[in-house]
């Protein structure tokens, strides 16, 4: 630690170089430090003094130090720094406030985006990822075992299922806020439906036709 036995004055100063300034350093027995010289102020401005942290050889490991405490010497009188400290007589006011945090809030509802993030919304009004949906894909996707309710299951004829982000490695994209319709080919069913059908009268036709053949047979026995 170090004191001032006497403070610089604020501005100009009649006696520059008087024994008022000294510095005193308390570290006893040390012979890490050196002395301050006077003429140490020509060469910055800014006392000096040496340091040695790293415990090398003398010459070799020490650090020069300047000591700005608020003024600098021109070489003929202190003037005030750039960067000196001043302060007004009277109460201090907030000039500017800033904030770098936010207070706590609970968790109100969560959004999803088309990316997969999903983004939690809480009450102080910050909006947090907090996590994100993945999707998969599978070499051969009619391999796959219908589990009933729109699930599947993995099988050896399906493959391993590859996983990635949305939108990443030939995989599509979420579709957030959306009601998926039905995904049939209206037309194509209704063709299905007409064939299935008339597959059916002909099926009822061949056994009303067996029946008629038997009932005729039986009348023939007769």
């Amino acid at each position: 630690m170090f004191s001032f036995t006497d403070p610089l004055k604020y501005g100009a100063s009649t006696h520059p170089f008087d024994d008022r300034s000294v510095i005193s350093f308390d570290i006893k027995g040390s012979t890490a430090w050196t002395d301050i010289s006077k003429d140490e102020i020509k060469k910055t401005g800014y006392y000096e003094f040496t340091v040695d942290f790293l415990g090398g050889e003398f010459g070799t490991t020490e650090t020069d130090i300047q000591l700005n405490i608020g003024t600098k010497y021109d070489g003929i009188n202190f003037v005030n720094d750039s960067l000196s400290s001043t302060q007004y007589a009277k109460s201090s006011s907030t000039v500017f406030q800033d904030a770098d945090g936010y207070s706590a809030g609970d968790l109100q509802g969560v959004d999803v985006a088309s990316d997969g993030i999903l983004t939690g919304i809480y009450s102080n009004g910050q909006l947090i990822p907090l996590f994100r949906i993945g999707l998969a894909k599978f070499l051969n996707n009619y391999g796959l075992s219908s589990e009933g309710g729109n699930l599947f299951r993995e099988t050896r004829a399906s493959g391993g299922a590859i996983t990635n982000k949305p939108g990443e490695n030939g995989l599509g994209t979420l579709a957030p806020n959306s009601l998926e319709m039905s995904n049939v080919d209206i037309s194509e069913e209704f063709v299905a439906m007409i064939v299935n059908q008339r597959g059916f009268q002909a099926n009822s036709k061949t056994v009303t036709t067996v029946d008629e053949m038997m009932q005729t047979v039986i009348n023939m026995k007769r």
